[in-house]
């Protein structure tokens, strides 16, 4: 029995290009189209119609339904009418690989070469060939063990090469100065926006988390007074001493000519008014010195 050879697309576009409508069906110019004035989603014309209604539609209600199979008589009248319909049409309809002659030619020389030659795998053999059941499940549980004990050895190689490993000073400097550009890096916290409000009440130009002479991006800083404020959590600075990364950057950013103020969170949350009072007197003075006499 031969095998049935459908054409795709493409040879379907081969066969009717350049062909056209006949004079009678074709669109003349004047006309109207058929959806001419609507508009939206149109809805199907048998929406609604009772199976009867539908039936009218059609000669003698023969229109087969959705429910409703065709039966053997009507398929062997389809498939007579499909053969003689393609008996009358030119062989060039095909492309060359649709052509079933040119089909049948290809698979048998394809399997005549595939006989000769063994295929792409021949003389190659599975690393199990010859094995019993019973071998190949040791040898198979075995490597499963190898391959775990490996990937452990590994691990322990890793962290003893490792271990005491650090970045070089350059490297450090390069890694926070890029950590401190990060965009959206800073979230504020509930005691910051406590005297962003009261800074904003009072009309004080400010900027938050702004990179500061690459030492830090502090809560709160005034570019104009260089004033740099800092809202310490209780817990996480360490109250009341402060952590040696804050003092450390304190010491830098004051050589740098910068005032740095800190305030405490039970302090803000006590009186944030008061706080914003302290940095309007340092506004006020606009030095170091004239803070530190203070």
């Amino acid at each position: 029995m031969k095998k049935r050879v459908t054409c795709s697309m493409k040879c379907l576009k081969e066969y009717f290009k350049g062909k056209h409508h006949s004079s009678e069906t074709e669109f003349k110019k004047g006309n109207k189209s058929w959806n001419e004035g609507t508009k939206g989603v149109m809805n199907a014309w048998n929406k609604g119609l009772h199976k009867e209604e539908y039936l009218k539609h059609f000669k003698n209600g023969k229109f087969p339904l959705k429910d409703r199979k065709a039966n053997d008589e009507e398929r062997k009248k389809n498939s007579e009418r499909m053969k003689k319909w393609h008996a009358s049409n030119p062989i060039n309809f095909y492309s060359p690989f649709c052509d079933p002659e040119r089909m049948n030619i290809i698979a048998k020389n394809t399997k005549e070469r595939m006989i000769k030659t063994g295929g792409p795998n021949k003389g190659k053999h599975t690393w199990n060939a010859g094995l019993t059941k019973e071998t190949n499940e040791i040898i198979r549980n075995s490597s499963i063990k190898t391959s775990k004990t490996i990937k452990k050895l590994y691990d322990q190689k890793l962290i003893k090469d490792h271990k005491g490993w650090h970045h070089s000073e350059k490297n450090k400097i390069i890694i926070g100065i890029a950590s401190l550009n990060q965009k959206n890096f800073f979230k504020n916290t509930s005691i910051e926006v406590k005297l962003q409000q009261e800074l904003e009440k009072r009309n004080i130009q400010f900027e938050t988390h702004k990179n500061i002479e690459n030492v830090c991006c502090p809560d709160i800083s005034l570019q104009k007074e260089k004033i740099v404020i800092q809202a310490d959590g209780d817990y996480w600075h360490k109250y009341p001493h402060g952590t040696e990364k804050d003092h450390h950057q304190d010491a830098k950013l004051r050589e740098k000519g910068w005032i740095v103020i800190r305030f405490w969170e039970h302090e803000i949350n006590k009186d944030p008014m008061a706080c914003i009072d302290f940095v309007q007197n340092m506004m006020n003075v606009g030095t170091i010195e004239g803070w530190e006499d203070n």
